[in-house]
């Protein structure tokens, strides 16, 4: 999924599910930095006091991608949770069970544990994660998070009517990209590109089991914001086991639409939802805050005091960078990650 849906689904379902617009917002930035946040290391102050911070994403051009315990640190807990489901071939049996599957059991564990760490002070932030997490297991299912045979492909096929000649120049290209990522680096959805994050396409592929699988990205979205606007309200309830209801049909109907009908890139896309809501589409005298990712006037930039965002450089800290949400989020971040690798995991035996 794209900035679409981790930040301005995630937006509008806390809003219907009543969060303030504050509130809404800090979970919707945070669902969408993780998509963002490449970047991790030590931040260096003049108090000589550091600041750990991890990355919760790689360039997926990245030399890191062909790293397996980088791969465990960011894209399984961050994007790619296992299913835990076995193909019962003994070859894959283990790692077929570290593809994603939407709702899954260790998707349900891992919001009951954020809800359970709702009152902390970073608990929207973690709140932000883990929707990102759970929204990603309906897109990225069937793929998981290392670089392994069960994420090769062929036969990809995007459900339009007759294409341009362009398009067929360009599906000529995807094939050969395929074939390569096949062959050398099968990590993630890669194989088929990013129509796993694109709301409005049908599209299909046969798996490295020779299974054909035909899908409808709008059905998949819209039962994801459904299932996370239970959890929404659950976190409010601070119950994670409460019987929530469903999205308001009203609701769903309008969230449904829009997956249909805004195309265009992900940016394009974003701009149309920004439009939607500001107009009042979902909301009366709703606004939207812009999403910055990086640079001037991000939570970084904010957190730092500084549009100097070098990891070399010595900052000057004061009591507002603790309460800030760029801290708030890496904090968050590092405690998802200990939990999806230290416990959750190991749990189900897929991890020591």
């Amino acid at each position: 999924m794209q900035i679409d849906f981790h930040y301005d689904v995630i937006y509008v379902l806390a809003r219907y599910a009543g969060f303030n617009r504050d509130d809404a917002n800090t979970i919707a930035h945070s669902s969408q930095y993780v998509d963002d946040a490449e970047h991790g290391g030590i931040i260096k102050f003049t108090n000589h006091l550091p600041y750990y911070h991890i990355r919760t994403a790689h360039n997926i051009c990245g030399e890191e991608n062909k790293v397996v315990t980088a791969n465990f640190n960011t894209w399984v807990p961050f994007h790619f949770l296992p299913g835990n489901i076995s193909d019962g071939k003994k070859e894959t049996s283990y790692t077929s069970r570290l593809a994603c599957k939407a709702n899954s059991n260790l998707a349900n564990e891992m919001m009951c544990e954020c809800i359970n760490h709702k009152n902390n002070i970073n608990g929207l932030h973690r709140l932000g994660i883990c929707l990102h997490v759970y929204a990603d297991t309906w897109a990225h299912q069937n793929f998981s998070g290392i670089s392994d045979k069960i994420n090769c492909t062929k036969k990809i096929k995007v459900n339009d009517k007759a294409k341009p000649i362009q398009e067929i120049s360009r599906d000529l290209i995807n094939c050969v990209l395929n074939t390569f990522l096949d062959n050398y680096l099968p990590l993630g959805h890669g194989t088929v590109q990013s129509y796993p994050d694109i709301p409005f396409i049908k599209w299909s592929y046969t798996d490295y089991l020779g299974e054909v699988h035909n899908i409808n990205n709008y059905d998949r979205y819209i039962e994801a914001a459904d299932e996370i606007y239970k959890y929404l309200m659950r976190f409010k309830y601070g119950n994670p086991y409460k019987k929530a209801d469903s999205l308001p049909a009203e609701a769903r109907h309008k969230i449904l639409e829009l997956f249909k009908n805004i195309h265009g890139n992900k940016s394009e896309r974003h701009h149309k939802w920004q439009d939607k809501i500001n107009e009042g589409y979902f909301c009366k005298e709703d606004k939207p805050y812009s999403y910055i990712a990086s640079g001037k006037n991000s939570w970084k930039s904010i957190a730092l005091k500084s549009d100097i965002l070098n990891d070399d450089y010595y900052y000057t800290v004061d009591e507002s960078f603790d309460n800030s949400d760029w801290k708030k989020f890496h904090d968050a971040a590092k405690e998802h990650l200990n939990f999806v690798i230290n416990n959750l995991l190991p749990e189900y035996k897929i991890i020591s």
